[in-house]
């Protein structure tokens, strides 16, 4: 059952169909996805947020399907970096297929005392440049705990934070209606918002097959 944070209330259609289809696919049918882009020659990469990267069946504006992989949670060898709150260019749809995270919701508003500062993020291929916007503060607005194999949504612009509460977290995400002209927003504290070398965009990792090899490997126990 699909557990959709308030901000989804008045999701578009596509959204329900997007819902449905992640939750048919079955796990024999995601390793098998896995393994073609491995006999493609393609490899995981790393998120500027520390998770792995695997591009399923990715097509035109980025949109498709994504596997992200978070390992060793609460220990020192965690690929968790601690994460902004943030905004996307697209909506999502998310399918929890191993562990559990915490999906944080806020509605970030103008507030000229606060030390944050919201900041628009600017793309390039030598990594990502946040331009200040306002000085703004962040209202929890939602709070859900999504645990295999449950499901969650966000509409483009919300503003929210995921974190992992198992120590492996793996997701399969189908992101859909990318606006190309928009730019994504972070809240972070003052001093780093001004035109600051954020983190850099997507890096080739093949090494980030072991840790996927270990995912196909749940995934496959789960099936038998």
């Amino acid at each position: 059952m699909a557990n959709l944070n308030s901000t989804s209330a008045s999701k578009p259609h596509h959204i329900d169909t997007e819902i449905t289809n992640l939750t048919h696919l079955c796990a024999r049918e995601i390793c098998a996805m896995i393994n073609e882009v491995r006999a493609a020659g393609r490899n995981p990469e790393k998120h500027p947020l520390g998770f792995l990267h695997l591009p399923l069946g990715a097509n035109g504006f980025g949109t498709g399907l994504y596997l992200h992989v978070w390992t060793g949670y609460g220990s020192a060898q965690s690929s968790y970096n601690e994460e902004p709150i943030h905004t996307h260019t697209f909506e999502m749809v998310s399918r929890v297929l191993i562990g559990g995270l915490i999906n944080d919701v806020y509605d970030v508003v103008p507030d000229p005392e606060s030390p944050m500062m919201r900041c628009s993020i600017q793309f390039s291929d030598s990594g990502s440049v946040r331009q200040p916007v306002e000085a703004s503060r962040a209202i929890l607005i939602d709070s859900e705990h999504v645990r295999a194999p449950g499901i969650y949504s966000l509409r483009s612009g919300t503003f929210h934070i995921s974190r992992p509460t198992s120590e492996l977290l793996v997701t399969l995400m189908s992101k859909e209606s990318v606006d190309p002209h928009a730019r994504a927003n972070v809240l972070v504290p003052a001093h780093q918002c001004n035109n600051a070398q954020g983190p850099k965009w997507f890096e080739q990792f093949p090494s980030g097959w072991q840790v996927i090899d270990e995912v196909l490997k749940r995934l496959s126990d789960y099936e038998n």
